[in-house]
């Protein structure tokens, strides 16, 4: 099932997800404690930008900011959120949602 975004009162995307672990990722990262690798979190968060901005056509310039603050593995409860910062940048927050509500990554990434 392809996760669906809703739109904020503040003009952001937002998706609240549930990461499955039947994610090919999983698989080499890391036997016996499986975690999310950063490529998967940008890949993913580069498909999300996309279907936001509802242009698959959109092609990365450059990754202005990868933080990565905390380990996400499966089953894992997120939120993602997608803020479009100017026609060419958007800004992607992952944050956990149970059962904490910690940071996990920042993205900012730049489109030509």
């Amino acid at each position: 099932m392809k996760p669906k975004f809703t739109e904020s009162k503040t003009g952001s995307f937002v998706l609240e997800w549930v990461v499955p672990e039947s994610l090919p990722y999983f698989e080499g990262h890391f036997p016996n404690h499986p975690v999310l690798p950063a490529a998967a979190i940008v890949d993913f968060s580069l498909e999300a930008i996309k279907e936001a901005a509802k242009n698959p056509s959109l092609e990365i310039k450059n990754l202005k900011l990868g933080k990565f603050y905390e380990i996400i593995g499966p089953r894992q409860y997120v939120e993602i959120r997608l803020t479009e910062k100017s026609a060419k940048e958007w800004e992607i927050i992952w944050s956990g949602i149970r059962p904490s509500e910690k940071r996990l990554a920042k993205l900012h990434f730049e489109f030509f």
